[in-house]
């Protein structure tokens, strides 16, 4: 794969369209295969031309080469060493196994720099008891010498795929993993990605049930959002405009149901989906990469105003 692949799909059945399916992968190792991240990196000695015009190795630095099709991705340190994706992603073998967790999608970014999973666990969230959401565990590591593992959590509204755990403002939603090396470490990662998934889970129900019961009046509504964009955008025609594109959508969408409208989860909702699928430049590839970097966004700015 050259870049992630995503669409809006609206299937439920693949994070926001991401990625290749692997929903029949069983393991780690099947699920690289499918998304076509069954390659190596290498490292390979740099050379530079000294003042004679003859060239020689630095041995200070090295290259970080794609072994399938021979791509450079970075240049790095003499002691640099390189973290295969078999090597990466094993540790995500124990979820399955402890919990019924199954890989949805691989996907990479960048010709091969950036590579991921995305796990769907089988228990569904409803929100007042109707609004059901689907939890999602998402990995991602790189090949740019710069990056670690990271591990993230996300909230995925089944009715529109909207992720919005975003929104959550007290609950710690991703962690970091340096390397990953060695059997113990894999099984310490999991475990850690396990509890923060349950961490998530019950701090997202808690607090959406509460925007759920807060009724807003439509002044209220449209300063709030208002807010929320003059906190980001410079440009007053442009908060006007964000403005009123998310108060439009929250009396029409589909996927917003009447009794929610009037309501701070209604407001949340309407602004999720107008910035992940209605605004024009937003891509669902920039919104992915935006979870797994830790970007809160304008959800979480309108959990907090009130």
């Amino acid at each position: 794969m050259s870049k992630t692949v995503i669409s809006h799909a609206g299937d439920r059945t693949m994070l926001m369209g991401v990625g290749v399916m692997a929903n029949d992968a069983l393991t780690a190792a099947e699920a690289i295969e499918q998304g076509g991240l069954d390659w190596d990196v290498e490292l390979r000695k740099t050379a530079y031309q000294n003042a004679k015009g003859n060239w020689a190795v630095d041995g200070a630095t090295q290259k970080i080469v794609r072994s399938d099709n021979e791509t450079p991705f970075a240049t790095v340190g003499g002691r640099y060493h390189c973290i295969q994706n078999r090597d990466l992603f094993e540790f995500a073998d124990t979820l399955v196994d402890d919990v019924g967790a199954r890989y949805e999608s691989a996907w990479s970014e960048r010709n091969g720099r950036t590579v991921g999973l995305t796990m769907r666990f089988p228990d569904e969230v409803l929100i007042g008891g109707e609004d059901a959401y689907n939890k999602y565990l998402l990995l991602r590591s790189t090949h740019d010498g710069k990056g670690s593992v990271k591990v993230a959590v996300s909230m995925v509204r089944l009715s529109c795929t909207n992720m919005v755990t975003g929104a959550l403002r007290n609950s710690k939603q991703k962690f970091s993993i340096p390397h990953i090396n060695g059997a113990r470490a894999k099984i310490a990662a999991a475990r850690s990605a396990l509890q923060l998934t349950f961490n998530v889970e019950d701090a997202f129900t808690q607090e959406m049930e509460q925007l759920l019961n807060n009724e807003l009046s439509a002044p209220k509504i449209e300063s709030l959002v208002k807010s929320a964009f003059s906190a980001s955008l410079v440009s007053t025609p442009a908060v006007e405009r964000h403005t009123a594109a998310v108060i439009q959508n929250l009396e029409h969408s589909l996927t917003i149901p009447d009794e929610y409208r009037g309501t701070q989860y209604g407001v949340v909702q309407a602004t999720t989906e107008h910035l992940q699928w209605l605004s024009p430049g937003r891509t669902q590839e920039s919104t992915l990469s935006q979870n797994l970097n830790g970007w809160r966004g304008k959800a979480s700015q309108l959990v907090a105003v009130v």
